[in-house]
């Protein structure tokens, strides 16, 4: 007689958005608040939660009326739905989640991290937090911390990361990877001005480097934050540290580092990440096309259009966005009163401190794009603001009083002919077009937004593709009421939809922006040819000494000679004046990148940010 196989492994994930896997394969659980008590039970495992504790956990002090059979209804739901090997069972005092042969990863990195404290060998130490760190797969609980409860769990999750990472930072000092450690060290300072023991491990990776010059300035603005921000001198080992980098101590130099460790250890600055596919394929490149045209379609359609089943359609985006090759991301066009106005602007800056610079402004919420370039400037980014005023004050007041720029120089653009949520990844056949409804952006409407339009924005800010019903139950409108606004924001061309991949892992590593002069009678006619190229994704009437900027992404750094040849046939009367390749990008509508281009956060574009009287919406991510 045949024996039936044993469950899979089933596990929770609550470091990141809230999902749960078995057999490998991750998928949420519809509904914010279904998710908040499977992770109310998830964080408790072992224990048994009340139904009056899991109401205050999702509701808090002003629960509605019915808030007992409602959880009573999820945790039915959650019955019904949970993969085999788990299971929400009752017990005399409440309910509890049992989970055989898998876990939550909370638990495992708790677990890991311990062992590494405990542990006496550095290497063993280093594998350990490594394995835990790469459990987090963005923002620990998701859209969940927008609940007291959970917020205080989010950020216990956060300090535990930065623990993990403090401690990876010490074994890898030891290990003598000091020269991966610089940008990881120098984001950490950044997001961190006061804390003192990661200036000093900078100041220590600086100088194992060759750095010492920069070491000392390290040094510098610590001690000069120290005494702006709370009137102290920094601590008598940071000082001897000086010291000891002035003398150009013995004491300091790095330990000695195998060969093999100089040569595999990657750039710290790479995020922990699941798995990168090892090779793409056709269809990999057909999904994102389609969900560019289409990007809210559910999987149902997207697999009919594909000719493969909705589940084999949606384990494909999960591994790739996993992987942070692939993402969508919603911005608005529109704000209430005005349409955002866009800017280019150009950042020259002092030797040393390009990267530092990019990585800064990248986590602004009025920059679309931010890239490092070739040619006369040393940063090109593309930014949104709600009026000159706003663009003024950003001008004179961030980037006229950050450290290391050196000269900036603006332009306003006076109007958008393509961005990137118009390009495509791959052409569809004619058939498979035929079963997509693209999302129309041909209608400009001059209807005024409003904080419920805003509200609708913002929740999808976070996943373009979630269904309407959890909109509604984010924004506390009406399913009906968010249907009809959402498709009025998208017929009226207030909300942008894009579909962004990775460029060198999907065969586009090269970008590189042109600038041009055309007579004014002739800018929308060529604006319009331009904006037809295969390559060009941006495409932009300029305020300034050009008129004209344009974009594009190549497969090699011959193609943009080719498509200059093919332009200067085409449109002999077009002059292009000067070029520029960008060698990193940190940046892409909205979406902060590693050194490879994946994805590794989202500040979602926000032009009214600190302009927009009264209620502002919340998009941080």
């Amino acid at each position: 007689m045949r024996q039936n196989a044993a469950p899979a492994a089933v596990w929770v994930r609550l470091l990141g958005p809230v999902t749960v896997a078995s057999g490998g394969e991750w998928r949420a659980v519809p509904g914010l608040r279904r998710s908040a008590v499977l992770a109310a039970l998830a964080l408790l495992q072992g224990d048994s939660v009340s139904v009056d504790r899991l109401v205050d956990v999702v509701w808090g002090d002003r629960p509605p009326r019915t808030a007992s059979d409602t959880v009573r209804n999820h945790l039915s739901y959650l019955r019904r739905i949970l993969p085999e090997g788990a299971a929400v069972v009752a017990r005399p005092a409440g309910y509890a989640l049992e989970l055989s042969g898998g876990g939550v990863d909370v638990q495992v990195a708790e677990d890991l991290i311990g062992q590494a404290i405990r542990s006496t060998d550095v290497r063993q130490r280093e594998d350990r937090l490594r394995t835990a760190i790469a459990l987090w797969q963005g923002p620990p609980l998701g859209d969940l911390t927008d609940m007291v409860w959970f917020d205080s769990h989010a950020q216990r999750l956060r300090r535990l990361l930065l623990q993990a990472r403090r401690l990876l930072i010490d074994a890898r000092l030891e290990l003598g990877e000091h020269r991966y450690l610089v940008s990881e060290l120098e984001e950490l300072t950044r997001e961190h001005p006061l804390d003192e023991q990661l200036h000093g491990w900078l100041m220590t990776a600086l100088y194992r480097s060759g750095r010492q010059a920069d070491a000392l300035e390290a040094y510098h603005r610590l001690r000069i934050t120290l005494d702006e921000q709370l009137g102290v001198l920094p601590d008598i080992a940071l000082r001897d540290l000086e010291t000891a980098i002035l003398r150009q101590d013995p004491a300091l130099a790095p330990p000695p580092t195998p060969a093999a460790v100089a040569a595999t250890s990657p750039p710290a600055t790479a995020p922990v990440r699941a798995t990168v596919p090892a090779k793409l394929d056709a269809l990999d490149f057909q999904l994102i096309t389609t969900l560019q045209i289409e990007p809210r379609a559910d999987w149902q359609r997207i697999g009919h259009v594909l000719g493969v089943t909705p589940g084999t359609a949606a384990r494909r985006w999960a591994r790739m966005t996993e992987a942070g090759m692939a993402w969508l991301s919603c911005h608005p066009m529109r704000i209430p009163e005005a349409t955002p106005m866009v800017s280019v602007i150009e950042i020259e800056c002092v030797a040393g401190q390009t990267q530092a610079v990019a990585a800064e402004i990248a986590q602004d919420p009025h920059i679309f794009t931010a890239n490092i370039v070739t040619g006369s400037r040393d940063i090109l980014i593309i930014a949104a603001f709600s009026d000159r005023d706003s663009l003024t004050r950003y001008l004179d007041n961030r980037l006229g009083v950050l450290p290391g720029v050196k000269a900036t120089r603006s332009s306003l653009a006076g109007a958008l002919h393509s961005e990137g949520s118009r390009w495509r990844l791959d052409r569809l056949e004619a058939r498979r077009l035929a079963g997509l409804r693209p999302h129309r952006t041909d209608n400009v409407g001059a209807r005024p937004l409003d904080p419920a339009d805003m509200d609708i924005i913002t929740a999808l800010a976070k996943d373009c593709r979630r269904p309407i019903a959890e909109v509604a139950e984010i924004t506390n409108l009406s399913p009906s009421t968010v249907n009809r606004r959402l498709s009025r924001l998208e017929s009226d061309r207030s909300v942008a939809y894009r579909c962004d991949v990775a460029q060198a892992d999907f065969g586009w590593p090269i970008e590189v922006c042109l600038w041009a002069d055309i007579a004014a009678e002739h800018l929308p006619r060529v604006a319009a040819q331009l904006s037809g190229m295969r390559e060009v994704r941006f495409c932009a009437t300029l305020t300034g000494p050009n008129n004209l900027m344009f974009g594009a992404w190549f497969r090699n750094i011959e193609d943009c000679s080719d498509l200059e040849a093919r332009v200067r046939r085409q449109i002999p009367e077009l002059v292009i004046t000067d070029r520029a390749v960008t060698l990193r990008s940190y940046k892409i509508g909205g979406n902060v990148l590693d050194p490879q281009g994946r994805l590794i956060r989202r500040v979602p574009i926000a032009p009214w940010q600190h302009d927009m009287p009264g209620r502002r919406p919340q998009l941080s991510i």
